[in-house]
């Protein structure tokens, strides 16, 4: 318990009429589950729900858009703090890059792409310098920003530039890969769009060298795009010579080796060999997968009785086993030697020589069973092991003519493979052919292919800092990224917070929540609503037993059941003080410790637990007397007597529905703490003798999905639901301080009603 009352959720509540599952367009003026009691108006706050958090009239769209809307409001406002701080962190952050950056100039340079001269033979070049596309003007731009030409433009540039241009950037030593580095990085080409019109941009704090830099790279453009076309035009005739005589080996040796590979392998059989390799596969495949499906059901029955031996359970009731004619027969011969038996043993004694004689014969029906049980396994073990043997060979088989499949594949590849390279080479050989006699065509002539446009000039308007756009920046920037963070923040926290998450994700009503306590003792803790050692746990309990009492049917449901989703999140504690309450309040009350797994009623309530719900229910409901124990005069406890590993089993046995039909006649509410839904099945399989059920989800623990997934489970039993209480809420925390503002904020507002005279 660690001094903490827990909570944790319920799912959608059909209340007690099944017509009416979620009537949800009542929440305005109380809850309003039909015929559950209304829920109107309770102490918490909950009576204008709908008002206060989108939830008045909960059936239209108009309502359900501005609910959302509110819940998103109600995120950010849950966790304004990560928001606001994101915020003035990239703000500042902005704010203090602006105003310590060095100025900066850009000085700008504009070249002039040419198209290509009207020629009197129109034969193609060895290398196109012709712009025809985007893409002939995109290769232009990447000249530009090629590093050969930052190495010319380094090589032009003085000393006294080199430290010029370097000086700003407080670098160690001056050494021309610093040079290349900063050239590089503060050069920019900007081709002009729907023109031939590139712009060379240089930035730097001195706007004299950004001019003189952009200027060089302009000419040094023009100058190597001359000198290239030259270069290119005389080493490309002799390539193209040296190429043309190792294509043509090439050609020669590629048509040697696809023939002898069509010889080797007999390619002209293989599309026959292929589609018979693929038909067998088909058909081998189509066999296993029968058998697969046989062989499986044949394991599944196997395994089940082997598991069944192995926990020495009854193989008849295998119905694999127990559907056998002869092993049917021999049960219902047994079952009749035992009915006579029984008979028999009501008119004579154990050792009359009639009742030894059916005795005789039930010795001999269980052998003549055990026998027929023991053929019966052994015809299933064998029909498995046959089985697995035809699915093995099967498979076996299908491998091999798999293996001879890919091995025609690869033949195959191999020779697509060498028949390709040899057209490829063909190819290549007749077009090597063809520029050649090309060459022997055009002219020497060359020309520039571009020219200077307009010459940089020393800028006077720094380009950075632009304040007014980094400000702009830096607010929307922040505010962006504060709304993301508290959203992504909300987005992974998956956990049960507020009486919204109640409300919205289960659609049950939240009847009370209870803070977190700093009571350390458990037993304390057990006793906080009659104490009062706790004044604000202490309200909180009685606001719940006061609503619990406003409900029309509270008096039908004697059986109340309490269960959690996790443990530890409060269910005994609220089982016990929930007890003291009725107790209190002059009805008799008796409180079941069913958490027979992990038991925790006897600590709280500081008493042993030595007998208890197992012996009453493993020895019948007639010792209940001598096993309860009074804790108050209208309080009876009944301990979980130690723990079993059998307990849903227990709670399965009809002596368990009879000792709550006692317990009905004598008590007005019978309260039973239940292992959580999550963990065990106990508390949904003693739903079905109950009148009703109360779930606890503790605050910031459990997890939205598991839990509206335990709630549905409960949920299924149509038993109704007296609602959810959320425990152990931790008030001014993130994401709950608005439940504070309108509960627990009144609390202290007006603490001198609740403290003692």
């Amino acid at each position: 318990m660690q001094g903490n009352p827990r909570s944790s959720d319920t799912p959608p509540n059909e209340s007690s009429d099944e017509k009416h599952p979620r009537r949800r367009s009542s929440y305005g003026v109380g809850y309003g589950y039909p015929r559950s009691g209304g829920y109107g108006g309770y102490g918490y706050g909950y009576s204008n729900y709908g008002s206060n958090y989108g939830y008045a009239g909960y059936g239209g769209d108009e309502e359900d858009g501005l609910a959302s809307l509110r819940r998103y409001l109600q995120i950010l406002r849950e966790r304004k703090w990560y928001a606001l701080t994101a915020f003035f962190a990239i703000f500042l952050g902005t704010v203090l890059y602006t105003f310590s950056i060095t100025k900066v100039y850009e000085a700008q340079a504009s070249v002039q792409i040419f198209r290509k001269d009207t020629a009197a033979i129109k034969v193609q070049e060895v290398v196109e310098s012709e712009v025809r596309s985007a893409e002939d003007l995109n290769t232009e731009v990447k000249l530009l920003e090629s590093t050969t030409l930052i190495e010319q433009v380094a090589n032009r540039l003085t000393e006294d530039q080199k430290n010029e241009l370097l000086a700003p950037y407080k670098v160690a030593t001056l050494s021309r890969e610093e040079v290349y580095k900063r050239l590089l990085k503060n050069r920019t080409i900007v081709p002009q769009r729907l023109s031939l019109v590139i712009n060379i941009n240089f930035d730097h704090p001195s706007p004299k060298l950004a001019a003189t830099i952009a200027n060089l790279f302009a000419e040094e453009y023009i100058a190597s795009g001359a000198h290239l076309r030259v270069e290119n035009a005389v080493r490309a005739g002799e390539e193209l010579r040296q190429r043309s005589d190792e294509q043509r080996a090439k050609v020669s040796q590629l048509a040697i080796k696809l023939q002898k590979y069509r010889e080797d392998h007999d390619m002209v059989s293989l599309d026959q060999r292929k589609d018979i390799l693929t038909e067998r596969l088909k058909a081998i495949s189509v066999h296993l997968t029968q058998i697969q499906s046989q062989a499986e059901e044949a394991r599944i029955r196997w395994e089940q009785i082997k598991a069944a031996k192995e926990v020495g359970a009854d193989l008849t009731a295998i119905p694999n086993i127990g559907n056998d004619l002869s092993v049917r027969k021999l049960k219902e011969d047994l079952a009749n030697l035992k009915i006579t038996e029984a008979q028999l043993l009501q008119r004579y004694l154990p050792g009359h020589p009639k009742v030894r004689e059916i005795d005789q014969q039930i010795a001999q029906a269980t052998s003549q069973l055990n026998l027929m049980v023991d053929g019966v396994v052994k015809t299933i073990e064998n029909d498995y092991l046959t089985w697995k043997q035809n699915v093995e060979q099967a498979q076996a088989d299908l491998k091999t003519e798999e293996a001879r499949s890919l091995e025609l594949d690869r033949a195959a590849v191999a020779y697509g493979e060498v028949e390709r390279e040899y057209k490829i080479a063909e190819q290549m050989l007749q077009n090597l052919i063809s520029r050649m006699a090309e060459l022997t065509m055009t002219s020497a002539m060359q020309s520039l292919n571009a020219r200077i446009l307009d010459l940089a000039k020393a800028p006077k308007i720094p380009i950075l800092p632009n304040v007014p756009l980094f400000l702009a920046l830096g607010t929307a920037g922040g505010a962006f990224i504060g709304i993301i963070l508290a959203f992504v923040v909300a987005r992974f926290d998956d956990r049960m917070q507020s009486p919204l998450d109640v409300e919205h994700v289960l659609g049950l009503p939240l009847i009370g929540v209870i803070p977190h306590s700093k009571l350390e003792d458990p037993q304390a803790l057990a006793k906080a609503a009659i104490t009062g050692a706790d004044s604000v746990i202490e309200e909180s309990l009685r606001g719940l037993q006061a609503l619990l009492n406003l409900k029309e049917d509270i008096q039908k449901y004697k059986t109340i059941l309490i269960t959690s989703t996790i443990p530890s999140e409060g269910k005994s504690f609220l089982s016990v003080n929930l007890a003291y309450l009725f107790a209190g309040k002059g009805e008799r009350v008796c409180l079941l410790d069913c958490d027979l797994r992990k038991p925790s009623q006897h600590r709280l309530l500081g008493t042993e637990n030595v007998r208890g719900m197992i012996e009453l229910i493993e020895k019948g409901p007639a010792l209940y007397d001598e096993i309860k124990v009074q804790i108050t005069p209208n309080l009876d406890f009944v301990a979980s007597g130690g723990r079993s590993s059998k307990s849903t089993r227990l709670l399965m046995d009809k002596n368990f529905n009879l000792l709550l039909l006692e317990l009905k006649k004598k008590y007005d509410h019978i309260i039973i703490d239940t292992p959580p839904v999550g963990v065990l099945s106990d508390a949904l399989v003693t739903l079905q003798l109950v009148d009703s059920w109360l779930y606890v989800v503790e605050f910031n623990r459990a997890k939205k999905q598991m839990v509206s997934a335990c709630v549905a489970k409960m949920h299924d039993s149509k038993v109704p639901s007296l609602g959810v209480v959320m425990n152990g809420v931790k008030i001014g925390t993130t994401g709950y301080s608005y439940y504070g503002n309108y509960y627990y904020g009144s609390y202290h507002q007006y603490k001198d009603y609740h403290a003692e005279s």
